[in-house]
């Protein structure tokens, strides 16, 4: 499921900074797909997801970054595009569903690096503990929906039975004939 994201974002980003437990692991496996400009270890001393954010927004070259999960295997570029439009004056912009955070399908500025920090040592855990301290725009679901009508793009894959599930999916969409183009 890696590989599938970063062959989907590579068209759309400048970089691709993999945050992984075992970076020398991860690099070679990850070549052939066009793999990351980088792979970079979570946070030292931080646990769960804001470890692998904070060591992302420090490892960026650029001052948005996109946040996603190697364990969501679809990716809508109009809804990731949508939420790129979203950024002007945010630190981070985050889908917001039936009262549930999205935060890994977002974006997130540079400036976020302190507020991370600052959650963490406050004893934060969850992506949202630090979403109070910057500018954060929540995109509903209504938005959401017009570029991802089923909101695929939050799927995320943590059991055999969801692997399968999302197996059949993906059958399903390549066995479907591409609609017809418009002509040029």
């Amino acid at each position: 499921m890696l590989e599938r994201r970063i062959v989907a974002l590579r068209p759309v980003v400048k970089e691709i900074v993999v945050v992984a437990g075992a970076p020398s692991v991860e690099a070679p496996r990850l070549a052939p797909y066009g793999g990351p400009d980088r792979v970079v270890a979570d946070e030292p001393g931080i646990t769960g997801p804001l470890a692998g954010l904070l060591a992302g927004l420090r490892a960026t070259r650029t001052p948005w970054a996109f946040a996603t999960a190697c364990d969501m295997p679809f990716f809508e570029a109009g809804l990731y595009a949508r939420l790129f439009a979203e950024r002007a004056g945010q630190d981070a912009v985050v889908p917001a569903v039936d009262g549930w955070y999205e935060p890994l399908f977002a974006f997130y500025h540079i400036r976020c690096r302190e507020a991370v920090m600052a959650a963490t040592r406050d004893g934060g855990v969850k992506m949202a503990s630090f979403f109070p301290a910057v500018r954060a725009r929540f995109v509903s679901a209504v938005t959401l929906r017009a570029h991802d009508p089923e909101l695929r793009s939050f799927l995320n894959v943590n059991t055999a039975e969801e692997l399968e599930r999302v197996r059949l999916m993906l059958e399903d969409a390549e066995s479907r004939p591409e609609p017809p183009r418009a002509p040029s």
